[in-house]
This record gives structure tokens, sequence and C-alpha cells, in this order.
């Protein structure tokens, strides 16, 4: 029960943040703005292992529950009391602030008058869910996510076990190489955001977040074979650790299109797409043991990069310039 409670405060998290960067930031700058949360999360789980044993030991660990209890308080009250829904509601926010928010190449006075008064009469339009689930493009974002997730959770649930016992390296040096992949996340999203925008911004929308996420995912999946057929230690640390961050430099370019699609809706849109994620990661945790048992760590590794790979052929039928088909009041919105 606990850990369901504790599941149900982080789902909301993610798509919190890509709605909050879906009205704070201009289009041209989404894929950078999304690898930010990506990147916190990445380095948060780098950090936790460590910092969390040592509470252990030094305090036990009930109180390393408690610490980590307060950590997520104090965030809640710091987000609650600083962030605002739209940037028009928040006080530190100058006029050409918002008028740079906005993106809007016309007259600065029109702009801040119009955009700010559409966002605030619009802060809740009725969630078109039937639009949302018969979209081609959610439902090829929840695959994409649901191949990208199912390797994301054996590094989080089996990547030590792995280390320790399908390379035979000791506690100290398989909790120390645990922390490769996570750090190569945080590396490699925010390069993944800023290459997403760059070249969106000079050959459109979806060439950009196509070629982002089919060269992370690609990338993703050869970078594990390496890794897990390298009889040295070192070669296969580096190339399981490129895996995953090949992971996280394709996702910004995810979390980007649920924004392109639906601007307004892009709480939803996003929340669906992680569900796929998480369905992954529910699957791998219990499906990767039995196949180790079955099989061996290679061919199940080896079954994780070709779901991904498999996961990489969505994109080219995604299309992050074509907006849900709602109402026109929301299609406005949506630009």
């Amino acid at each position: 029960m606990i850990r369901f409670c504790v599941g149900m405060g982080e789902a909301a998290a993610w798509p919190t943040f890509n709605r909050t960067i879906a009205t704070w930031i201009p289009a041209r700058e989404r894929a950078l703005a999304t690898s930010v949360p990506l990147t916190g999360g990445s380095f948060g789980a780098a950090l936790t292992p460590p910092l969390i044993a040592w509470a252990m030991l030094t305090f036990g660990w009930k109180e390393a529950f408690y610490i980590s209890a307060f950590i997520g308080i104090v965030a809640a009250v710091l987000w609650f009391v600083y962030v605002r829904n739209t940037p028009a509601q928040h006080s530190a926010v100058s006029r050409t602030e918002l008028w740079i928010i906005q993106g809007d190449a016309i007259d600065e006075g029109q702009a801040i008058e119009s955009r700010a008064a559409a966002e605030t009469s619009a802060t809740s339009p009725s969630t078109p869910w039937r639009a949302i689930f018969t979209e081609a493009n959610v439902w090829l974002l929840f695959a994409s996510a649901m191949s990208c997730g199912y390797l994301v959770y054996i590094y989080m649930s089996w990547f030590y076990v792995y280390l320790t016992e399908g390379r035979g390296l000791s506690v100290i040096q398989g909790s120390l190489y645990t922390a490769g992949p996570f750090i190569a996340m945080s590396l490699m999203t925010p390069v993944g955001g800023l290459l997403c925008d760059k070249v969106a911004r000079r050959f459109g929308r979806t060439l950009g977040r196509r070629l982002v996420s089919i060269l992370g995912m690609s990338l993703s999946g050869a970078a594990l074979f390496l890794g897990v057929h390298a009889s040295n230690i070192n070669v296969a640390i580096v190339g399981l650790s490129v895996g995953a961050g090949a992971i996280y430099f394709a996702l910004s370019a995810h979390w980007a299109t649920t924004i392109d699609i639906s601007r307004v809706h892009a709480g939803t849109v996003s929340g669906v797409m992680n569900w796929g994620g998480n369905m992954g990661g529910m699957v791998s945790p219990i499906l990767t043991p039995v196949l180790v048992k079955m099989w061996g760590w290679q061919p199940a590794l080896d079954l994780a990069g070709g779901i991904i790979l498999v996961g990489a052929l969505t994109w080219f039928f995604i299309r992050p310039e074509r907006p849900l088909r709602t109402s026109p009041g929301d299609r406005l919105l949506n630009s």
C-alpha cells in the first residue's frame, strides 16, 4: 500500500512538469526544457543509492525514509509557493519576458494582452478524451515510451544484480559501477534536448523530434548489445552506461512531442505516454529474472535491446506537427 501511494504521488510529477513547460516555454526551446526535469531525475537516481546507504548506516533505515519524506515535502511546498499556472499570473515575470515566452513577433502590448487573456480564460478546458484515445500519435508515443520503460526499469531494478551475479563483480565494485548508467543519463539528456530543438528550428518539428528519438533509441540498443557481449568489463560498463544514457537522450523529444500535438492538454497526453513507459516498467522487472533463469543474462538483455530498437521504428509514423483534432477553440490554443 505504501509503495502504491508513493507511486501515485510520483506519477503526478512528470505530467505536471510537462504541462508547466507547455505554458511557460516557447516552442523553439521545449525539448531542452523537458530535458531539465529528466536530467534532475537521472541525477537524483545516481545520488540516491550512496546517500541512502550512508543515511541508513549513520542514522538507521527508518530515518533514511524520514529524510526522503522531508525532502519531498520541502519540494512540494516550494513548488506550491513559487510556481504559477501561467507566466501572466507570476509577479516576477516582466512584460518583456512574457512577450518572449509567448513567442509572438507582433506588437508587444497586443501579444501580452491577447495571449494572457486567452490563457486566463481557458485555464481548464474540458479534456477531449475521445480525441486523445483515438489519435494515432498518442498510441505510437505510448508504444515508444513502453519500449523505453522496459529497458530503463531493468537498469533501475536488476543492473546491480547483473553486475554482481552475471559479471562476477564484488559488492563494492557493483555498487560503484551501478552509478554509471545514471551518470550517462544526466550527461546525455540535455544534449538530446538541445540537439532536438536545433534540428526542429532548422528543419521542422517532425524531423527534429524523429531524428533525436530514432538516433537515441537506436544507439541505446546498439550500445546495450555491445556492453552485454563485451568480455572486457570496462568496455561493457561503458557500453551499458551509454545504452542507458541514450534512452534519456531520446526522451526529451518524446515529452516535447506531447506538447507539440496538444499544448492545452499536454498534461493529459504526456500522462498517457508516461502510462506506456510505466507499463514497460511493470513488465521488465518481473519478466527479466524469468528469462535469466531460462536462458541466461545475455539473451534476456538482448531481448531488451531488440525491444527498444522496435520502439524506435514507431517514430517513422509519429507526426509532431499534427495537433489533436479537438474543438475549434482547442485548436486555437494548441498553436
